[in-house]
């Protein structure tokens, strides 16, 4: 930059001499009309180039206004639009200025340049300078990203090494630089021109990404019609490039008004005028590259470095990537919170795989077979795609609780079985933040809940992209949240719930949340497939305390010959509070139940307020919808107006009120 600012205090102190030194002409060329002030034309450019990969098509109109004989500011604008459909532009305005008796010409430029690159748009702004004679030219130019300089835009895993996951994110950077060109016409006569150039430039992305090298153009003109140059290039970072380029020229306006001269040949003053009326040769395309940067894994919860611990059932026992734990028995024994053990499937059985473990705060315990999101150093968040299609198998060799969570784990990838007895495979009590993600959770062979999470409870709960199959006993769930305190956030969704072919009627339950007294629980439970043989969805508050719910889009089908189950059934009596909107659900009834049921039992500090629309219960034969407040106190229920025909307008199914519609209390909304 320092260089490019000292050529340019060279030139105009060049420009102010030869100004002084201009003096009234004499004489005047008249073999020669000169160049039209404007001209346009249509190019295509192929290859790719410096700094782009693409060939593109270009309109460009050039124009000088001549404001006396020796000043002309012009515009230079150029459209591009590259083989792939995206487009670039150049936006450009300067002067010249001719001085006839040193047979010389003075420019200075400015342009904004604007490119769609293969993952972003890029802006920049150019500053230049030319120095012209009749048969040699110099360009200066400088290219200044604006506004942003680089995109990420894609990332992954780089390798895992030892204990540690390698993970890169891809950056397109725009490069800034400076050029210079010398430009000799080799060649001119009426019918053709041909004209060489050497280009040397550097350019330098944020990366510190550089490119310093060379380009070397011949460009011939036919009949001032046809334009047609080839040139090859080299430099460090594009290495060897050769393009060409085909144009039809088109001149418009009138001819410059000379003035009269005192000395020089017509042909080296018409030569000076055709340089005047060139487009400004500089680079028109933003250079941009790409880079892969890369950085180990860290957590999404603390951002501190991961470490993994490795496990594979048929490898040795060093716990690295290279050398795996034969055990996750072993791993845990040497763990600190935040660890992360990385299971594989080894041979497909639950050998090394079957011992209880109690994690630690902000474990991930994570199987191959699932994705695992992680943060770089600056990076923001980066997925860990799957690595093995199968899942690890995990099965209790025996006990109540095999995972015991606590706060902060994710839990992820894996097939988990129930052995029997009275086993629950994942547990927590007083944990929060838990995360469990696209698991295999089989319960059928055990008498207790699949997932059982109770106690203080608060931050968040996320329960999304499971397949669980209920026990197959009669009061056990699929998953039971049963916080006694606290406050919490929590989402079940995209899971799917399938009883046992051989199950139990009237066993298994799908979601079951129970609130405490002093619990204040925020959930909801979305996009669900539900096939059980108890109550899909049951939400129940036996103590006082408060709920806000939505339950929406899910599709429920009890199949049962029981007892008469609920697909969803929302019960709060006593002192409890509960907001709830159920919006969207699909209900369907095998056998004996109801598929939505609300009741309450209320005495005077509780209060239930429902919201229930477009919802459709599918079978027939029994209830569809079943309000039921025995209780009588504070029962309002949400509908388009204020009569319980309106409860009927936006679902579908059949409709009982117990004792009678005139006891609940209707709230319309829009």
């Amino acid at each position: 930059m320092r260089r490019f600012l000292v050529l340019l205090l060279s030139a105009l102190s060049i420009s102010l001499i030869a100004q002084d030194e201009c003096a009234p002409c004499i004489s005047i060329c008249e073999c020669d009309p000169g160049p039209c002030l404007g001209n346009s034309s249509l190019r295509h450019r192929f290859p790719g180039g410096i700094g782009y990969a693409r060939g593109y098509s270009s309109i460009d109109l050039f124009y000088a206004a001549q404001v006396d004989a020796n000043w002309f500011p012009y515009f230079d604008v150029r459209g591009h639009v590259f083989n792939d459909g995206k487009p670039a532009f150049n936006l450009g305005t300067g002067f010249r200025y001719l001085c006839v008796e040193s047979e010389q010409l003075l420019g200075l430029n400015f342009f904004w340049d604007y490119g769609d690159a293969r993952h972003t748009t890029f802006h920049q702004i150019g500053l230049g300078a030319e120095f012209l004679w009749p048969y040699w030219d110099l360009h200066l130019n400088s290219y200044i990203p604006i506004s942003k300089t680089k995109k990420g835009y894609r990332t992954g895993l780089h390798k895992f090494q030892g204990n540690q996951a390698i993970v890169y994110k891809k950056f397109e950077t725009a490069m800034s630089g400076i050029d210079l060109t010398i430009g000799k016409t080799l060649f001119d006569c009426n019918c053709f021109e041909l004209r060489a150039l050497l280009k040397g430039y550097y350019l330098r992305g944020d990366f510190k990404e550089d490119a310093g090298g060379f380009q070397f153009t011949l460009r011939s003109n036919l009949f001032e019609w046809i334009t047609a140059e080839g040139s090859i290039s080299y430099d460090n970072q594009f290495k060897l490039i050769g393009q060409g380029e085909l144009a039809l020229n088109f001149s418009f306006g009138g001819s410059i008004k000379r003035c009269e001269r005192k000395t020089g040949c017509c042909p080296a003053y018409v030569a000076l005028e055709e340089q005047l009326m060139r487009k400004t040769e500089r680079f028109e395309i933003i250079a941009t590259t790409t880079k892969k940067k890369k950085t180990t894994a860290r957590s999404l919860n603390t951002g501190e470095e991961l470490h993994f611990l490795f496990v594979n059932n048929t490898s040795g026992s060093q716990g690295t990537f290279e050398d795996p734990f034969g055990s996750l028995a072993d791993a845990a024994a040497v763990s600190n919170p935040g660890d992360v053990f990385y299971i594989f499937p080894g041979d497909g059985t639950a050998m090394g795989l079957d011992t209880p473990i109690t994690l630690q705060n902000n474990q991930l315990l994570i199987g191959s077979a699932a994705p695992l999101l992680v943060r770089g150093r600056r990076f923001g968040a980066i997925e860990i795609p799957r690595q093995t299609d199968s899942f690890p198998f995990l099965q209790p060799a025996g006990g109540i609780n095999f995972i015991t969570v606590a706060h902060g784990n994710t839990i992820s990838g894996l097939n988990i079985a129930a052995s029997g007895g009275q086993q629950r495979l994942i547990f927590s009590n007083n944990a929060s933040n838990i995360k469990i993600l696209n698991n295999h959770i089989n319960g059928a062979l055990s008498s207790n809940d699949a997932i059982g999470l109770t106690g203080t409870f608060n931050e968040k709960l996320m329960v999304l992209g499971n397949h669980l199959t209920p026990p197959d006993v009669g009061g056990a769930k699929a998953i039971r949240f049963d916080p006694s305190s606290g406050i919490s956030r929590s989402l079940f969704s995209l899971n799917s719930f399938m009883r046992s072919a051989s199950g139990n009627p009237g066993s298994g339950e799908g979601i079951a949340c129970f609130p405490g007294a002093t619990a204040f629980c925020n959930v909801i439970i979305e996009h669900n497939l539900l096939i059980t043989g108890d109550d899909c969805v049951d939400i129940q508050m036996s103590q006082p305390g408060a709920f806000a719910g939505l339950v929406r889009n899910n599709n429920a089908t009890i199949q049962s010959a029981g007892a008469i189950p609920a697909c969803y059934r929302i019960s709060f009596p006593n002192n409890g509070s509960i907001e709830a909107i159920v919006l969207g659900n699909q209900a369907s009834v095998i056998g004996n139940g109801s598929q939505f049921v609300t009741s309450g039992d209320l005495n005077p500090n509780g209060s239930m307020k429902l919201k229930v629309f477009k919802n459709q219960a599918n079978t027939p034969a029994v209830t569809g919808f079943d309000f039921d407040n025995t209780g009588g106190q504070l029962f309002a229920f949400e509908s388009p107006n204020l009569r319980s025909t309106g409860v009927e307008a936006i679902n579908t199914g059949s409709f009982t009120f117990t004792p009678d519609p005139t006891s609940f209390t209707f709230i319309p909304f829009e």
